[in-house]
């Protein structure tokens, strides 16, 4: 796996780093901030099979000069994620970076990463197990094991009185 998400975002840590370890799967960890040709040399000289980003890194390595003269075809999998894309964008991330499968992901800090997941070529969102989702008023709700239990040194926690998370 490539892991170009800064270690102090959720993304980064717990959709990468904690995956990595749980499922012992060798993770290749850049330097946030990193150039597209670096982390397009790294996906060659490693043989990543896995990417995860926002659609800035997606789109910065597929802009760049360095894409052409990219070898390799190591990568398989890719997640996107922290905002939504529309269907051919996300046909176009599949077929210029040759990635098999691209999974979007929903999440917020306050519920330690995602809560739903999508294929790219599929309309919607599967919840995490055990995560409930809703719309109340026009706003995403979650309730689950992986929902904060409320902000520190602050009276309000954010949630509902039945547990449900608003997404604001």
């Amino acid at each position: 796996m490539c892991c170009v998400m800064p270690l102090y975002h959720a993304f980064g840590h717990i959709d990468f780093s904690i995956l990595g370890i749980a499922e012992g799967i060798t993770t290749v960890y850049l330097q946030p901030g990193n150039a597209p040709a670096h982390t397009l040399a790294c996906i060659d000289k490693y043989r990543c099979t896995a990417i995860q980003g926002t659609p800035t890194v997606y789109y910065d390595l597929m802009h760049n000069p360095e894409m052409s003269k990219r070898c390799g075809t190591s990568l398989c999998e890719g997640l996107i994620g922290a905002t939504t894309l529309q269907p051919p964008a996300l046909e176009n991330i599949v077929s210029r970076l040759g990635i098999r499968q691209l999974v979007t992901a929903y999440g917020l800090t306050e519920t330690a990463g995602p809560v739903a997941f999508g294929l790219h070529h599929e309309a919607g969102y599967r919840p995490m197990p055990h995560t409930e989702l809703r719309v109340r008023n026009h706003e995403v709700q979650v309730r689950g094991p992986t929902v904060f239990a409320g902000y520190w040194d602050h009276d309000d926690t954010g949630l509902l009185p039945d547990g449900w998370l608003p997404s604001g």
